[in-house]
């Protein structure tokens, strides 16, 4: 093939090369055809291959050249660029898409804290409700786990070291928040069930250990990893939610056409609860078990609260937040 042909033949893929690149190099949006330049880069690569083998003139080579190295240092910039990505969407716009989701995030507070209470009052009048709900065998285990007599270190006698706690709560817990999740599939009713089924589960046995164990070793053990927990908790609520309503409002669009669009915020929605179920996890699994003045951990416990309050309340403020679909 004659260098004339080959750079006929090449001339509309460099060309299309060279557009692509220069408006990149302008720095403004991307366009709306970035993702071609993965493939012209490894063609415009080839034909540079191909043009050196063959010896087709330095003229041609330097141009062919010059875009593989446009090319690459794009592509390359955009890895470097990941992690500052993905702590930008993690820093700030998590924050922001939470608090566009305001609706949905009171909705969960709503249906978690009013049974959650509603049962813990119920326990300083009548123990009856509160032990139907918990049942003998973990009736058993918080007496095991938070009994006045029994030593603090039985906690883990179920798991033998720190790293075993820690795989145990994150394999627990990820295993709530998927299926609060995957209710919202009928509707957000198993959502909103699986957020009050929680909430009753857990405002008995806070009631019962007030009333008969030791509620000073239940909230050093529970004081540090709660916060985190429990905002796991919501913001699958929150995905699982965000999907039933596509289902049951799907608006103007066709109900998949809603439930895609909803997805992509889900999917949002469920990277924060799993940051979350993984901050708790590690906290469960090592800092609680520590045996340290009671202070300290209620001073972490605030602290982190506090911390992960201020950053959904004020990250991102000043940016844009459009209203979800």
């Amino acid at each position: 093939m004659k260098p004339s042909t080959f750079a006929q033949r090449g001339e509309n893929r460099w060309r299309e090369a060279e557009q692509l690149l220069d408006r990149l190099d302008d720095g403004g949006p991307a366009p709306a055809d970035v993702s071609r330049l993965p493939g012209l880069f490894r063609q415009v690569c080839g034909d540079l291959s191909l043009a050196q083998y063959r010896m087709y003139g330095l003229a041609l080579c330097q141009r062919i050249n010059q875009l593989v190295i446009r090319g690459y240092g794009h592509l390359h910039r955009d890895r470097d660029n990941l992690w500052s990505a993905l702590w930008l969407g993690v820093w700030r716009d998590f924050p922001v898409m939470v608090r566009q989701e305001w609706r949905l995030f009171w909705l969960i507070m709503i249906f978690f804290w009013g049974p959650f209470w509603a049962v813990y009052a119920s326990s300083f009048y009548d123990m009856r409700w509160t032990a139907s709900l918990l049942g003998p065998e973990q009736i058993e285990n918080l007496q095991r786990g938070y009994g006045e007599e029994e030593d603090f270190e039985s906690l883990r006698d179920n798991f033998g070291s720190n790293f075993q706690m820690f795989s145990f709560y994150i394999a627990n817990n990820i295993g709530i928040d998927f299926r609060t999740f995957a209710g919202g599939i009928l509707g957000g009713v198993g959502t909103l069930f699986l957020v009050v089924f929680n909430a009753l589960a857990l405002g008995a046995a806070t009631g019962y250990v007030r009333q008969e164990a030791d509620i000073e070793k239940f909230l050093n053990w529970t004081s540090g990893h709660a916060t985190p927990e429990f905002l796991g908790m919501v913001f699958a609520a929150m995905a699982g939610m965000r999907l039933g309503l596509a289902l049951i409002r799907p608006g103007r669009k066709s109900r998949g056409q809603a439930l895609a669009a909803a997805g992509k915020q889900a999917v949002r929605l469920l990277y924060g609860a799993a940051l979350m179920t993984l901050l708790a996890a590690v906290i469960e699994g090592f800092w609680s078990p520590l045996q340290i003045p009671l202070r300290l951990k209620y001073t972490f416990g605030l602290t982190l609260a506090g911390l992960l309050i201020a950053w959904l309340l004020l990250a991102g403020r000043g940016r844009e937040e459009p209203r979800a679909a």
